[in-house]
């Protein structure tokens, strides 16, 4: 039933994923000869992660090896509940596998949050209407945490790891045993014990970095919107940039909420609910309240240029009705100008008011920063209507 859900999950929201990371993967391969000439890029100095400085290595290497020791961990686990590895064999252990999958996913999300980014920051300093020092505090907090905050977050997440295992001797988390169904808990054996410690570590440090990462850019992209921006209510192409840093923010707890919903199965208590909703919440506002300031900008720009026409038809109305006698010559023009506006106001009505190409754009992502939701009420109803009732 489990491997069905995944399987099923993955066909639905296959899509809905690819279209999100196209939309900010589009310009992510950029030559560094391309961006190193932009103020943006060059906004103060680039802080190195915890990965550039202790390992000298790049950092795809560097993510491989922080989920190898993950998966040795879950090995680890694997074998002190019964002789057989599930992981290895059938039936798969899909929780212990959704462990090592999230881990890779945050950190494949810290990297592409980074690069989005300091790509977008570059398209849009055109846009920005501030001097270079403002707009380069601004982007010196979109960048990656400092090495200072990954050492503590690492030592935050050691501390909690040891405090709950060896200190507290809380059960291992992930999945129970699959033959009794009995809890499993840190083994005896010192190198074993330090093998799944550290495998926690890591995953929480991930998952720390990840969180941080996305409140303080998302902190800093809301300060961003709210500077003077150049607009033009027929050319919105300037601040998609803005958008796409929200839609990749909206991902990061999306994602990992995603992974867990269809590695471990839907909530099942009402607290876990509750964190459930509180999770998938977040991701909605990830996406929307950074934007609200360029939000707020589009809809000035929009009603003003609205303003503007609907003035230009009231005076071409006006001159209609006290001309006397009427001007052909003159008539016909009005009667041209008035056709422009018409066009033009509609135009202007059906302009988007959030930096996305359009409305359909706007519910495509809203859809993907919703899709633990949707994902959780699909399954449900999947379990009531079919499996349930063929379970009979």
């Amino acid at each position: 039933m489990r491997i069905f859900e995944f399987l099923f999950a993955s066909w639905v929201f296959a899509p809905i994923f690819f279209n999100g990371f196209k939309l900010y993967n589009q310009r992510m391969e950029r030559v560094d000869s391309d961006t190193l000439q932009s103020p943006a890029r060059n906004a103060g100095p680039r802080r190195q992660t915890l990965a550039e400085r202790t390992l000298p290595l790049r950092y795809p290497l560097f993510v491989l090896v922080i989920v190898v020791a993950v998966a040795l961990g879950q090995v680890v686990e694997d074998a002190l509940d019964t002789v057989t590895l599930e992981m290895f064999s059938a039936p798969i252990s899909i929780p212990r596998w959704t462990l090592v999958l999230l881990t890779l996913y945050m950190l494949v999300m810290l990297r592409v949050i980074q690069r989005t980014a300091r790509n977008s920051l570059n398209d849009i300093r055109t846009t920005v209407t501030v001097d270079e020092q403002t707009f380069q505090s601004v982007c010196a907090r979109m960048t990656r945490i400092p090495l200072r905050w990954d050492l503590l977050l690492v030592f935050v997440s050691l501390v909690l790891v040891v405090l709950l295992f060896p200190v507290l001797n809380s059960p291992l988390p992930i999945t129970r045993n699959p033959v009794t169904n009995a809890r499993t808990f840190l083994p005896e054996n010192w190198l074993n014990a330090a093998m799944v410690v550290a495998a926690y570590t890591l995953v929480g440090w991930a998952a720390l970095s990840l969180i941080v990462t996305t409140i303080r850019s998302g902190m800093a992209l809301g300060e961003l919107t709210r500077l003077p921006l150049k607009l033009n209510v027929f050319e919105t192409e300037n601040v998609l940039p803005l958008g796409r840093m929200a839609l990749v923010q909206s991902l990061a707890p999306a994602g990992v909420v995603l992974l867990l919903l269809m590695g471990l199965g839907t909530p099942d208590r009402p607290l876990a609910w509750f964190a459930f909703l509180l999770a998938s919440l977040a991701s909605v506002l990830a996406l929307f309240l950074p934007l609200r300031g360029v939000h707020h900008q589009m809809c000035a720009a929009k009603k003003g240029a609205l303003t503007l026409v609907n003035a230009e038809m009231s005076e071409i109305h006006r001159e209609t009705m006290t001309a006397a006698p009427p001007d052909a010559t003159r008539t016909g023009y009005l009667a041209n100008r008035l056709n422009t506006l018409i066009g033009l106001r509609k135009v202007i009505q059906e302009g988007p008011t959030w930096p996305f190409q359009s409305t359909v754009a706007v519910s495509r992502a809203l859809l993907v920063a919703s899709a633990p939701l949707v994902y959780a009420v699909l399954n449900e109803l999947i379990r009531i209507f079919f499996i349930d009732p063929l379970a009979r």
